[in-house]
């Protein structure tokens, strides 16, 4: 099983962990981060794989958890965009295109995905790699490979990459840096933080 660890940051403050653990046949994200009012968030997403193709995956935010087999979005009634979703992924499988990029060197990889739902949407996306630039984490000034993602023709999230890792990630309004390993995460948070994250990772498994 190979496994990675970011710390998560919200108005430059540090606000949780996203650990990603990964084999042959599935991947597993977590998630869990403080807002800057105080509210708790947290979800888990693993999407399993058989010959190279998602089969299933389930959903969990805040409690409330998703399920969905990949044969569920053939059968009736099947949305209009039902044939695109054929060839779609969920979201947060995305990561296996944009690593399967940066190993092949690639320029762009077009693919579809969904935002994890019971009744998803398709939309065409486009990992593309816009050049080098130079970022800074901690006291660390890095040369990095940028990679910007497009979904339905529009930039959403950005990926800074080195050696066909992901060092650094723009999500929106929040970004995460990759860190050595979980307790490097830990090790970065305050007390009252990092008994949250450590009872949430204690039960996520």
């Amino acid at each position: 099983m190979n496994q990675s660890a970011e710390v998560f940051q919200i108005g430059g403050q540090i606000s949780g962990i996203l650990v990603r653990c990964s084999t042959a046949s599935e991947l597993t994200t977590r998630l869990f981060f403080q807002t800057p009012d105080g509210d708790n968030s947290s979800l888990i997403q693993t999407t399993w794989f058989e010959g190279g193709d998602w089969m299933r995956f389930s959903y969990t935010e805040n409690g409330e958890e998703i399920l969905l087999h990949r044969s569920d979005l053939s059968k009736p009634p099947a949305p209009a965009s039902a044939g695109r979703l054929d060839q779609a992924i969920p979201s947060y499988a995305a990561h296996g295109v944009l690593t399967g990029l940066l190993r092949d060197g690639g320029e762009s990889a077009d693919f579809v995905q969904f935002q994890e739902s019971v009744h998803p949407v398709p939309q065409e996306s486009r990992f593309v790699v816009e050049g080098f630039e130079s970022i800074r984490i901690g006291n660390q000034a890095l040369v990095t490979k940028k990679v910007q993602l497009y979904s339905d023709g529009k930039r959403s999230n950005t990926f800074w990459t080195r050696n066909e890792a992901v060092v650094k990630s723009d999500w929106g309004g929040a970004e995460s840096y990759l860190v050595n390993d979980v307790e490097s995460a830990l090790d970065a948070m305050g007390t009252a933080l990092r008994s949250k994250v450590q009872k949430f990772l204690s039960t996520s498994r």
